[in-house]
């Protein structure tokens, strides 16, 4: 039924307003993404991406590079993954740093996936050097719950289980 929603309103708004069909656009890629239909949801992030500006509209952008990316690291298409983060993660300070966190999350499984440590190494510093310019939110414990998933999928227990004992759990996030 939502989705029947969103294609009409694409439907009426035409071509008379890219920014707000690149918006339904984005309603359907999360309903994709929680169908779990990989393909559809690379499909509606790759139409939001042809419809916005990189300058303009680089929020709506970040979000469907992020999508296409997770969708390739679903599909095991490791390949793919670098350009579409990399862009995203270049405009990271004019986005929300929950979605930044999120970009360098899924970047250092993607490197955890093809064996490259020492670029994960860098990036697990990136998201603490990250969180350390904040000023008005403080994402520690965030990234030390990033940083033992991270660890966990490298098969590196150890540093798991060092970490896992300095994260609150019961800390919203």
């Amino acid at each position: 039924e939502a989705r029947k929603m969103i294609e009409s309103e694409i439907e009426s708004l035409g071509s008379s307003n890219s920014i707000l069909t690149a918006q339904c656009h984005v309603a359907k890629t999360l309903l994709e993404f929680l169908k779990g239909n990989l393909k559809a949801l690379e499909l509606e992030s790759s139409t939001v991406l042809r419809m916005t500006d990189p300058v303009k509209n680089h929020g709506i952008r970040i979000f469907a590079n992020y999508y296409i990316a997770y969708s390739n690291y679903m599909k095991n298409n490791l390949a793919n993954i670098d350009s579409y983060l990399n862009e995203s993660l270049k405009a990271k300070y004019r986005t929300r740093p929950g979605w930044v966190f999120h970009l360098l999350y899924l970047k250092c499984l993607s490197l955890v996936a093809e064996y490259r440590d020492t670029e994960l190494i860098e990036f697990l510093k990136e998201m603490v050097d990250f969180n350390s310019r904040l000023v008005t939110i403080d994402y520690s414990n965030d990234v030390s719950i990033m940083k033992c998933d991270i660890y966990l999928n490298a098969g590196d227990i150890a540093n798991a289980w060092k970490i896992s004992s300095h994260i609150d759990f019961d800390r919203p996030g």
